[in-house]
């Protein structure tokens, strides 16, 4: 793979000059029209130490208009990043629509390092590799450019380049001989990386570096013909409206039983529950142990209520609760994720959401707010995204409050009797139940798609508001002895 990029090519200064002349105003005329059609993009630079990553991420900045290039570095962790899943600080920097993101390293960088030093085995390597197939495919698809650039050395000229920085340290450290030892090291890791990761969608180039001037070239001709390819597939493709109801014959909603009753002493067991909860999350606290406990069902299904009675019983501190609405302008010009990824917990502190990512396969999907592609590509990518938040060692707990349209009707009545409750019925409440139909469809596909092993649905029957506040703290108090390992 590397050997190809070695064959040396040189360029006489006068051509160099010119060539470099009309390449410049090329790019710079290139990402004004990304940023005119809002295409946002990433330009990745790894490579071998003393390459010139560092000398190509300035010129880039000062080829182009750097007023919308975001610079990132990913030397070093900060303690929040440390209690974080590992990807939550790529998506906190990751560009707007018609920003380009310009990283150095990036999501290679970490598990590279690990690999070549012993602390993580082939299967973890290739699991990360994956992961990072599976990101990059999810942005793609959703409108974001992806350029991957990796600048390459021979050995010999590897070997130049540090003998030249005299007195400077070695990146790879060590004698002659190791070095040619983890210059190799480094080379076959990420020639497995790039093996595994070059997709149709985000494909690696490798650029030799051993001519600065050809290496510039290189770079500049890449990034236009990308840029421009983008620009052509963007008004090639035409919206999907796609089929919107549920193609599955499985109807989950309509066997859940309706006639569950809180009995007994509603005050005690509130108290009991109250307690433990509290006791759990302190101890969830001590050991970093993050929860996300989020809430969805139909309009007046008591979710409020619920998560009321559940904040009652967690320390303030270690807590926060996120209700969701429409997207901000700023959130619009970003994945439909990645609200979500900034505001995941810290290890040891619980998230409450009051609606969810799930707004993307419900609402979005009924209200065509979201294509079809859009909508139907959402269950792969929330899979994943819970995927890493289990691994990350997050609990996660999905509640659907199940009420049936006879109990809703009359909560909407009583809502607009009752003065001190108006607030709580809009409008668009009554709209929504006008497609109940469509919602129906739309949650049945969600509950088969999204359920998993690690993230399974639990269906809460809430037409007795007292059975479904129980209920819930129940499941939660019995999910944080299981994960913390409590004996009941």
């Amino acid at each position: 793979m590397f050997e190809l990029a070695e064959q040396n090519i040189s360029i006489g200064k006068d051509e160099y000059n010119h060539r470099l002349n009309d390449l410049r105003i090329a790019l710079f005329n290139t990402q004004r029209d990304m940023i005119e059609q809002k295409i946002p993009a990433v330009i990745l630079v790894e490579g071998i130490p003393g390459a010139g990553r560092g000398e190509l991420v300035n010129l880039l900045n000062e080829w182009m208009d750097a007023r919308h290039i975001k610079n990132r570095t990913f030397w070093k962790v900060s303690g929040e990043t440390k209690q974080k899943p590992e990807y939550w600080r790529y998506w906190n920097v990751l560009p707007a629509k018609g920003e380009i993101g310009l990283f150095f390293g990036g999501w290679y960088s970490v598990p590279v390092k690990k690999f070549i030093s012993g602390k993580s085995s082939d299967v973890e390597f290739e699991r990360a590799m994956n992961n990072a197939v599976q990101f990059e495919k999810m942005l793609s698809e959703d409108g974001l450019l992806i350029i991957k650039i990796w600048l390459h050395l021979s050995e010999n000229d590897y070997r130049k380049v540090m003998k030249k920085r005299g007195g400077e340290p070695d990146p790879l450290s060590g004698d002659k001989e190791s070095r040619r030892s983890i210059y190799a090291d480094l080379l076959k890791s990420y020639e497995k990386a790039i093996r595994i990761t070059d997709t149709s969608v985000a494909r690696w180039y490798i650029i030799n570096s051993h001519s600065s001037a050809q290496r510039n070239i290189s770079v500049l001709e890449l990034l236009i013909s990308a840029m421009t390819n983008a620009l052509k597939m963007k008004k090639q493709k035409k919206p999907s409206n796609g089929e919107l109801f549920s193609t599955l014959p499985e109807h989950v909603l309509g066997k859940v039983n309706m006639e569950h009753k809180f009995e007994g002493d509603y005050g005690k067991a509130f108290k009991k529950f109250r307690e433990s909860i509290n006791c759990l999350t302190l101890n969830a606290y001590e050991k970093g142990l993050s929860t996300i406990i989020l809430f969805e069902g139909w309009d007046a299904a008591g979710k409020g209520g619920a998560i009321r009675r559940l904040t009652s019983a967690i320390d303030a501190r270690i807590r926060q609760t996120i209700q969701i609405a429409a997207p901000t302008d700023e959130e619009k010009t970003h994945h439909y994720l990645w609200r979500f990824w900034r505001h995941i917990p810290q290890a040891g502190h619980v998230t409450i959401y009051d609606r969810s990512w799930y707004g993307r396969v419900l609402v979005e999907r009924v209200e065509r707010f979201a294509s079809s592609d859009e909508w139907s590509r959402a269950y792969e990518e929330i899979n994943h995204f819970e995927t890493q938040l289990a691994e990350s060692g997050c609990l996660l707990l999905k509640f659907w409050l199940h009420i049936s349209q006879d109990e809703q009707l009359k909560r909407f009545k009583e809502r607009e009797e009752l003065e001190w409750k108006h607030y709580k019925i809009t409008p668009e409440d009554w709209r929504n139940r006008e497609k109940v139909e469509d919602y129906f469809s739309a949650t049945d596909d969600m509950l088969i798609r999204t359920s998993t092993e690690i993230a399974p649905w639990r269906i809460i029957p809430a037409n007795d508001k007292r059975y479904a506040r129980i209920e819930v703290m129940r499941i939660v108090c019995e999910e944080l002895k299981r994960s913390l390992k409590v004996k009941k």
